[in-house]
């Protein structure tokens, strides 16, 4: 698919042209990149446009208990020893929980945390109206189901849980969060998905919570 092709999605979205209804505007990519901090091998895909780093982010300089504020995690560790963390089951299927603060400075150079537009876009790319990408709560059809593991828009979202403003950690393998570079006062945009689901999730999620994170290389 040639990128020209993602005008009138882009177009629909800014409400210049006709909706394009085809749900199948994509372009996967079996690609990798490097992350050069660690040396961490990640596979990325293209959707509408943009190309996504297809794991969880896992660079982990640090980590903190889940009673400590702040920082980064991996679900279910309490220690402080980030060669241990490593070693855990969790982090090596599903890489880290962040806070929103950290969140924005953990993507390697040359990519970010997508704004709550860029997710907006990468899920008109796959389907969802412009109407439905602006709304709350649960949206769209079958995009949710197409961005999680083995769907066909290799996002590979995991069900990797959270970790809540208190310190708990709840829901692996049923829920996901991921944040968005948008803020709204003590609060952030956040994307759901969950196992029972076909759909994609738009809520605000508080900024202390441990959400995990994909990156979008910055164009």
């Amino acid at each position: 698919m040639k990128r020209t092709a993602i005008l009138p999605i882009l177009c629909s979205f800014l409400g210049g042209c006709a909706q394009i209804s085809d749900p199948k505007i994509l372009e996967v990519q079996k690609e990798q990149f490097i992350d050069t901090r660690d040396g961490r091998v990640y596979r990325t895909t293209n959707i509408g446009g943009l190309v996504w780093i297809a794991e969880n982010l896992a660079y982990m300089p640090h980590v903190s208990p889940g009673s400590e504020k702040g920082g980064i995690w991996v679900y279910g560790y309490e220690g402080t020893d980030p060669a241990e963390a490593r070693e855990t089951a969790e982090y090596r299927a599903s890489g880290n929980l962040y806070d929103w603060n950290t969140a924005l400075i953990s993507c390697p150079q040359g990519w970010h945390v997508p704004t709550d537009e860029e997710w907006k876009l990468a899920e008109i790319a796959l389907g969802m109206t412009p109407h439905e990408a602006s709304g709350q709560s649960w949206r769209g059809s079958t995009q949710g189901t197409r961005m999680k593991k083995h769907g066909d828009s290799g996002f590979n979202a995991l069900l990797a849980g959270w970790r809540s403003g208190p310190g708990k950690f709840a829901f692996r393998d049923e829920h996901a969060n991921f944040w968005t570079a948008t803020s709204v006062d003590h609060r952030a945009y956040e994307r759901l998905f969950n196992i029972r689901r076909p759909t994609v999730g738009r809520d605000l999620g508080d900024k202390t919570a441990g959400f995990s994170v994909r990156c979008v290389q910055t164009k």
